[in-house]
């Protein structure tokens, strides 16, 4: 097992569950070998099965011990011939962020206009 961490799992607030390359403030460490983990738990957090798992009133947040058990469990379903969900999932992902790229440009462009029109 590695003796640095992996990635991290975001366990407060709205976005509980979320791997991360970066630690953050109420993050957990992961220390694995095993190969796509950090793939695997991106694709449970997509997919929204830490969820359920999520508590708390005001803050929300998740346990270490139901990180585990959901992370478990996308481990046993995880086959070499499922890869190409794991892929294909951060590829959507990269069309997302440069589509989101494109609407700032976008909206600064129709405020500009918008500015221009008003002077």
């Amino acid at each position: 097992m590695s003796l640095t961490p992996c990635f991290y799992i975001q366990s407060k607030g709205l976005h509980s569950g979320r791997p991360l390359r970066q630690p953050i403030k109420n993050c957990v460490a992961v220390y694995s070998d095993a190969p796509h983990l950090f793939d695997i738990v991106h694709l449970l957090y997509k997919g929204r099965k830490f969820d359920i798992h999520i508590g708390g009133s005001v803050v929300p947040f998740i346990r270490i011990g139901d990180i585990q058990t959901v992370i478990f469990e996308g481990i046993e379903k995880h086959k070499p011939e499922k890869d190409k969900y794991l892929k294909n999932t951060a590829l959507i992902d990269e069309v997302i962020r440069n589509c989101n790229d494109k609407i700032k440009v976008l909206k600064s462009l129709q405020m500009a206009m918008c500015n221009e029109f008003l002077k």
